[in-house]
């Protein structure tokens, strides 16, 4: 039998919290039993045995878990070293590169801005009448650029830029965004109409980033903040789209 993988090993760790998130049963004269909002004592060791296997298998150096349970945190523990050289341990302000898991917080702060009616997914992204205008590149632009839409954004069908060798987003990591996106229009045509064709796009939320940015970053922050995490938002305070 195969040791199980990383995907299979957080299900686990979720598991011993599962008693938290299930609704109660009903008691025999069918009102619900006070439902518990803290993991016990016996469920924090279960959590924690299942972390530090998660770290052993997989040597990872640091990990950190929360759960929230109807807007707050039940279970916080972060595991390992932020920095083994210097013997710091991992806190529960730890920042960790998370990569792809910036792309939710962008998309929660763009349908904020969608609800407010500050923007619409249909909205053109590139060009005069776009949501960017002309800021990055020359016009006349490419085939298919000036077509692009915030939703072909947010769904990988823009057409292009895809999560391959060709991807800009691990070329030129010195870069500043507007000089990245200025080069990648110029230097990179789409493949597809936009709207045909899927296909994973890192630079694609790098620009939708962006637009976030130019509508409004700050009325759309707003949206994130009740999960109680300032670091939450850093992502898109700094439009870090790498």
């Amino acid at each position: 039998m195969s040791n199980p993988d990383r995907r299979t090993a957080i299900k686990q760790l979720l598991a011993a919290a599962a008693s938290l998130a299930v609704a109660p049963p009903l008691s025999l004269f069918g009102a619900p039993t006070p439902q518990r909002e803290r993991p016990t004592g016996e469920e924090h060791q279960q959590m924690a045995a299942v972390g530090r296997k998660f770290m052993n298998q997989f040597f990872a150096p640091a990990l950190s878990v929360a759960i929230v349970r109807n807007g707050a945190f039940v279970f916080e523990r972060p595991f390992g070293m932020a920095d083994k050289e210097a013997q710091l341990p991992t806190a529960p302000t730890t920042l960790f590169r998370i990569a792809s898991v910036t792309k939710p917080f962008t998309s929660v702060a763009i349908f904020t801005l969608v609800e407010q009616g500050k923007l619409n997914l249909n909205d053109k992204v590139f060009g005069s009448s776009g949501v960017l205008d002309n800021m990055y590149g020359k016009p006349p632009y490419k085939q298919y650029v000036t077509d692009i839409t915030v939703d072909n954004l947010l769904t990988h069908t823009s057409g292009g830029w895809p999560n391959d060798s060709t991807d800009p987003m691990f070329r030129f990591n010195s870069w500043s965004q507007a000089k990245l996106i200025t080069w990648t229009l110029a230097n990179l045509p789409l493949t597809y109409p936009p709207g045909t064709h899927w296909a994973y796009s890192n630079f694609g939320y790098c620009v939708r980033a962006r637009a976030h940015h130019r509508e409004d970053h700050r009325y759309a922050l707003q949206g994130l903040r009740p999960a109680g995490r300032a670091d939450a938002v850093r992502y898109l305070r700094h439009g870090d789209c790498r």
